[in-house]
């Protein structure tokens, strides 16, 4: 089972607003939706030992290796706040990644 934010890129009257959504998989589900808000682990449907990982995506510059960055908000976020993402300090652009990755 795993879990990825698959952002909506194309969200908006204009198709030019990103929705960050999550994309949940498991073994032996087919194809589900990608619309989830919230991410929820019910502690019922795991076996004893289970383990939770998250791990964000890093600058592939060798020079760099920072994570990417998400501004406009502080933590933690409403509803209303912008969702974006922009150039980590080696100039790598998140944005231009994203929109490759989740078109």
């Amino acid at each position: 089972m795993w879990a990825e934010l698959a952002p909506d890129v194309y969200d908006g009257p204009k198709c030019d607003q990103v929705k960050p959504q999550w994309r949940v998989v498991a073994e032996g589900d087919k194809d589900g939706p990608d619309d989830q808000q919230e991410l929820q682990l019910n502690c019922r449907h795991f076996p004893p030992g289970t383990k939770v990982t998250v791990s964000v995506p890093c600058c592939p510059n060798p020079k760099c290796g920072m994570s990417i960055k998400i501004f406009g908000f502080d933590p933690p976020r409403t509803d209303e706040d912008e969702w974006k993402v922009g150039k980590c300090e080696s100039g790598f652009d998140w944005k231009d990644w994203m929109e490759g990755q989740y078109t």
